[in-house]
């Protein structure tokens, strides 16, 4: 199990924007798989210190032998 964020983009201030995510769990048919990436942000918000901003993702979820696509929003609160 695990939740890992293995790529970023630079941002005004202290911190780098999450743009990619990848997931493992164990669920109740075995082992389930995440991967999403940041299509496009809209930054709302950046403190220097911290930011705020809406995205896009899509990816696909691997469980149960299947590969189902995801598509959806992603609210971002960096600090």
């Amino acid at each position: 199990m695990g939740f890992e964020v293995p790529k970023h983009a630079p941002a005004f201030g202290t911190y780098r924007w999450p743009t990619a995510w990848h997931i493992r769990w164990q669920g109740s048919k075995g082992l389930a798989e995440t991967s999403v990436t940041l299509s496009t942000r809209k930054s709302f918000g950046n403190w220097v210190l911290a930011g705020f901003s809406m995205g896009i993702v899509s990816g696909k979820l691997s469980y149960d032998g299947q590969q189902i696509p995801l598509y959806g929003l992603a609210e971002l609160f960096m600090m």
